[in-house]
């Protein structure tokens, strides 16, 4: 459901809930769904909207970690972290939906990935997230470019700073 926005929303960065229109299926309405809600995250000109399920955290969790996994970037010239959108019990779950966060510098690379659970060399720890999110990779095995988006430092400092 990828969404390419106008040159208006140039060097920001974003993520929170959105309400969804179940008789069209489109942005900007109440959602009575009681089981998953709607979320959008924009980095500089892409925007895309995801489904975070309701069965394991709410809303507000998802909401703290990604403050605090963006606030984690802020100290480093380089770091990783992750922003979880699909957050399921790990001992049961086979993959977590998630948009890994590169930070180089004053630049910041966003991807967008499952993680399999059953590939990871320790048990998930949320607390730990950042110590398994791999480097920052821009192709892979077989030569393709991974999509990636990115913005600047300064438009995540600002997405901290907003009231939420």
């Amino acid at each position: 459901m990828g969404v390419e926005t106008s040159s208006e929303a140039k060097n920001m960065f974003n993520i929170d809930f959105i309400k969804l229109d179940e008789s069209n299926n489109s942005v900007g309405h109440t959602s009575t769904e009681d089981h998953a809600c709607y979320g959008r995250i924009t980095v500089d000109s892409f925007s895309e909207v995801f489904e975070s399920p309701l069965c394991f955290w709410r809303k507000e969790q998802y909401e703290e970690q990604w403050r605090a996994a963006i606030a984690r970037l802020m100290p480093c010239k380089s770091a990783r972290t992750a922003l979880l959108t699909a957050m399921y019990d790990p001992p049961t779950a086979n993959f977590l939906t998630w948009w890994p966060v590169y930070r180089e510098g004053t630049r910041v690379f966003v991807q967008n990935q499952l993680l399999f659970l059953d590939q990871l060399a320790v048990p998930f720890d949320i607390a730990n997230i950042s110590t398994i999110v791999q480097p920052r990779q821009t192709s892979d095995p077989d030569g393709r470019n991974i999509s990636e988006w990115s913005c600047d430092l300064f438009d995540l400092n600002e997405f901290l700073r907003a009231e939420r």
